[in-house]
């Protein structure tokens, strides 16, 4: 069955590692406010979400990676692996962004992007029955996320400064979503307006 080959099945698996990444990240950050309950506890949930992060992240390598090699891409995992990856990184921006220990505006501009490309993307379903994959760009930009997201994670929680730091951080998965937000543009109105019928993105 088309949806079930092994590159689909990594990316379903990774939406599956949300709910346990989710529950550990977030008793990293809430409960306990005694300080052998923040250097022990904490510190160990902290470690076992970051290593389901590390693990969901080398499913997203390797179901793109398999499914080139083996020339089994498909329209289901063009969809749903950038939902995977979204559901994965947003998972993380929210806890974090729950914790106060990341600036609203930053992850409010990459919502801003997800939204504005899954539009576009569904616009150019409707009216070419294509699906645009990622950019090169969006590639950049999830690998930048994702680095991001775990050197975040590492950073014990000290007020204003983890805030600032993390900020600075993130800024480069921000600039990023924006340059790949207006390469998909690009993309779409070559598609919209009938050019290009045979284009190839480069995938995440």
């Amino acid at each position: 069955m088309e949806k079930m080959n092994r590159a689909n099945q990594l990316t379903i698996l990774r939406i599956i590692l949300i709910v346990p990444f989710l529950l550990f990240l977030w008793l990293s950050y809430f409960g306990g406010s005694d300080i052998t309950y923040i250097l022990v506890v904490k510190a160990t949930f902290r470690i076992i979400a970051l290593a389901i992060f590390a693990i969901a992240v080398i499913t997203d390598y390797y179901d793109g990676k398999i499914a080139r090699e083996t020339n089994t891409v498909t329209d289901f995992g063009k969809l749903m692996d950038p939902i995977a990856d979204k559901l994965l990184t947003f998972t993380f921006l929210l806890v974090l962004l729950q914790a106060g220990v990341i600036s609203l505006l930053l992850v409010l501009i990459l919502l801003f992007r997800e939204f504005f490309i899954t539009a576009i993307r569904a616009l150019v379903s409707n009216k070419t029955s294509k699906i645009i994959p990622a950019s090169k760009y969006g590639k950049y930009k999830t690998i930048a996320l994702y680095v991001g997201l775990f050197i975040i994670g590492l950073i014990p929680v000290f007020p204003y400064i983890t805030y600032m730091l993390n900020s600075i951080i993130l800024l480069p998965a921000v600039v990023l979503s924006i340059i790949s937000a207006i390469s998909y543009t690009k993309t779409a109105i070559s598609l919209l307006e009938g050019e290009n019928e045979e284009i190839e993105i480069e995938g995440e």
